[in-house]
């Protein structure tokens, strides 16, 4: 537990080392801050996993924790939507509105033509 208490103490002074409105990390701060919350994480897990399997209160924070492990750790891919846009704008021609058109454009050509009797 002093592991992660002066662990947690060396994260905030680290943080209190930022100026304000800097949000970057270096990779040594980052890497630090990933294994503190990983740490925190198995003692966690440990203290509800002893608990009997038959604790449906222990058994879902277990697999809280597991799952917010995996999310820390890249392992769950990220859910995604894909957006399809749909331009209404100009409704496209259909096989039964072609087929429309070109039997009004030929009539149209008939009608203008003189007829010889």
């Amino acid at each position: 537990m002093t592991t992660t208490s002066s662990s947690t103490a060396s994260a905030i002074a680290l943080c209190a080392r930022l100026p304000l409105g800097d949000c970057s990390l270096t990779a040594e701060a980052r890497e630090h801050g990933l294994a503190l919350e990983l740490a925190r994480l198995d003692e966690l897990q440990r203290t509800f996993y002893e608990k009997p399997l038959g604790s449906d209160i222990a058994c879902a924070l277990v697999e809280k924790i597991i799952a917010r492990r995996c999310v820390m750790l890249g392992l769950h891919a990220p859910q995604t939507a894909v957006l399809k846009i749909v331009d209404e704008a100009t409704p496209k021609e259909t096989s039964i509105d072609k087929i429309e058109r070109v039997l009004a454009e030929f009539a149209a050509q008939k009608k203008d033509e003189p007829t010889s009797h």
